[in-house]
């Protein structure tokens, strides 16, 4: 039958599915994988939220369930991390055909006043020993120090994965890192 698309059709369990769908499937399996590779406070990319959530209680409430305003997103306020205090860590979460799956995480801590020399250089001091904590960590990762106020580490795919830095705004310091954000396939992705 000259001219007819072929349909490749694939069995299951017992199930057919089609080619486009199977792409699909593993198209998201192979993230997922690649996802989980980059791990951060116990929790790594692609993660559902209800296990995020177990984890990170576990980790920065001391166990006991969080109340969360909304499934978007978690937050925690005091929490150690890296060796340091943070005011706050941010996890957000994108919505897929799966649900939500974790993208990115931002952890934020106040350190001073901008005009005040001593907090500027107690800022810089946290800065460089995260830098030393990450280059000694994440061996297959490559920094760079962009300025020094703030430096950049890539996977091996040269993506930006891991940001930490120092903003001066509002009469205040703050030292942040981020994890991400990354894509996650999502149900208006297509192939």
């Amino acid at each position: 039958m000259a001219g007819q698309p072929i349909t490749l059709v694939y069995l299951v369990n017992g199930n057919s599915i089609n080619m486009k769908k199977l792409l699909i499937i593993i198209m998201v399996l192979t993230m997922s994988i690649n996802l989980h590779a980059q791990q951060f406070a116990g929790v790594s990319f692609g993660m559902p939220y209800d296990k995020c959530k177990i984890i990170l209680d576990r980790r920065f409430n001391d166990g006991v369930e969080s109340e969360q305003l909304e499934k978007g997103f978690l937050i925690y306020t005091a929490v150690n991390f890296a060796g340091m205090y943070f005011d706050s860590a941010y996890f957000g979460f994108k919505q897929t055909t799966v649900g939500r799956c974790l993208f990115s995480a931002n952890f934020t801590c106040a350190m001073g006043n901008p005009n005040k020399e001593a907090d500027l250089r107690l800022a810089h001091k946290w800065l460089n020993a995260l830098y030393k904590k990450y280059l000694a960590k994440k061996p297959n990762y490559h920094p760079v120090k962009k300025s020094e106020d703030y430096f950049i580490m890539y996977d091996e795919e040269d993506y930006p994965q891991i940001k930490c830095g120092i903003t001066k705004n509002d009469g205040e310091i703050n030292l942040f890192i981020k994890y991400g954000p990354v894509e996650i396939a999502g149900e208006d992705d297509d192939i």
